[in-house]
């Protein structure tokens, strides 16, 4: 991590970590100390590489972000059946995906439990989602939610989600515990929750700047570049759509299945690292929001690497003159931000600062950088401090009610599975349905039961009471995939 990658439309160089610093600090007008700041990542770095030497190492799921996409998505505020029109067009390749991490909860039934997505949202998807996959480590999570579930899930502020999701992985690890809170930082931390409105803007962050009492290093994990490559490229080359409509008068759209399986792919890779500045503001100042500044898709490093296909996969990005100039917002929104040594000292261990999140800007002068909030994570990964967190967000009773609808499609699943479904059907059965419609207001044997029936009836239309709707869409995806 000594030396970082650095691209533009000439050339592909590498350059010293301290270059990058430097030419930070300068724009930010601060003096820190170079040496400190870039020993700081240098020991982020060999921490995290420790994992690098074996991928199948389970550790590595602490390292990698989370990556959060609607599978379903159909306009907000339209009817069912209604015809979409050309402007009512589902999320484009830079907003259908973004990042975060992935806490596992103690709420299970039986070896299944309830995982929290907390991380990144793209307003452009909020109200008209009904679906989501978030994927990790070549593993997939999911959730089927009403349409505009998703904005009661999310201080649409900045945007930050907190989604709960079912899924099934052996030996999960949570993620790196959240940075403690520094003496003298801890009111601080807890007031930019409710963040006073003038810092909200990017001139407000920008004269934040003025007032930090010191800065240090932190590296951020992505996977924008493999996005781009896999996604970006063949979506503008018109080999493929993110999304495909249902059918001509439905008005949903589903996920490409290769756009869908590129994604749980890309989420297995070792990720990419952008060095970063944290700026920390003078804690007896009220309501001045940490910001963190970073390099955009020109400067890329990792702790494992680079290996020879991810060089080939930067510089094939540079050949694509679509690709130039891109910045990394904002597909790195929410995307979590590595700090070293805040709870031990010293060079030992990571922490999660938080997550980089709108607004922000790129500095005219050194359009390279980016500028973020920085938004602080939670105080920890235990059920009492996420839902904490969900309080200070203002969406504890959506997050709750999302919760127990998980627990009840796990339930479902599982009994469906008990009556001779194949597990991979009744997830399939499952997923397709809204777990916070009113089929779900059932009790579980009646939803199962009810499925089960559905899908075993005659070819038919669709059904005209709101539980047979919802019903429909296990029978659609059972006879023609549509899941």
């Amino acid at each position: 991590m000594g030396e970082v990658v650095i691209l533009n439309q000439e050339q592909v160089e590498v350059i010293p970590l301290e270059q990058i610093f430097e030419r930070i600090a300068a724009v930010l007008g601060i003096g820190i100390t170079l040496e400190l700041v870039t020993s700081e990542a240098e020991c982020e770095a060999s921490q995290l590489s420790f994992f690098c030497s074996n991928r199948l190492d389970d550790a590595l799921y602490r390292m990698t972000p989370a990556l959060i996409t609607p599978t379903r998505w159909s306009p907000g505020g339209l009817r069912r059946g209604r015809a979409t029109t050309p402007s009512e067009a589902p999320p484009d390749v830079f907003n259908f995906v973004r990042h975060g991490i992935l806490v596992k909860t103690d709420r299970c039934t039986g070896k299944e439990c309830v995982y929290v997505y907390v991380g990144g949202a793209a307003r452009e998807w909020l109200d008209g989602a009904e679906r989501f996959m978030v994927a990790q480590g070549g593993a997939y999570f999911t959730t089927s939610v009403n349409k505009g579930t998703g904005a009661k899930l999310a201080n649409v502020d900045y945007p930050l989600m907190m989604l709960p999701v079912k899924g099934n992985v052996k030996n999960f690890l949570q993620p790196y515990d959240p940075a403690c809170r520094l003496s003298g930082q801890e009111r601080f931390l807890d007031s930019v929750m409710n963040m006073n409105p003038v810092y909200r803007t990017v001139e407000g962050i920008q004269q934040a700047l003025n007032h930090l009492s010191w800065a240090g290093a932190g590296l951020i994990p992505t996977y924008v570049p493999y996005i781009l490559q896999h996604v970006f490229n063949e979506t503008l080359g018109f080999t493929q759509q993110v999304y495909v409509k249902e059918s001509p008068n439905r008005n949903r759209y589903f996920l490409n299945n290769q756009v869908r399986q590129d994604i749980i792919t890309i989420s297995g890779k070792a990720p990419l690292f952008l060095p970063g500045i944290i700026g920390f503001p003078d804690v007896n100042l009220e309501g001045v929001p940490t910001a963190v500044i970073y390099t955009n898709l020109g400067a890329l490093g990792t702790p494992c690497g680079p290996d020879s296909a991810d060089v080939y996969t930067i510089k094939s990005m540079f050949t694509n003159p679509r690709l130039v100039g891109i910045p990394q917002n904002p597909l790195i929104y929410g995307s979590p931000v590595l700090v070293g040594g805040l709870c031990t000292g010293g060079c030992e261990g990571v922490n999660v600062m938080g997550f980089p999140l709108p607004p922000s800007s790129s500095y005219s002068t050194m359009p390279a950088y980016s500028l973020s909030t920085l938004f602080p994570a939670p105080r920890s990964w235990s059920m009492t401090d996420l839902e904490s967190y969900a309080r200070q967000l203002g969406i504890y009773d959506s997050f709750m009610e999302a919760l127990n609808a998980v627990m009840k499609a796990i339930r479902v699943e599982i009994i469906l599975a008990s009556k001779g479904i194949e597990r991979e059907l009744a997830e399939k059965l499952v997923n397709s349905l809204s777990w916070m419609g009113s089929l779900f207001q059932m009790e579980e044997n009646e939803i199962a039961k009810a499925i089960i029936n559905e899908i075993r009836s005659p070819p038919h239309e669709d059904h005209p009471d709101e539980v047979g709707q919802e019903l429909h869409d296990a029978y659609l995806c059972y006879r023609f995939g549509h899941c």
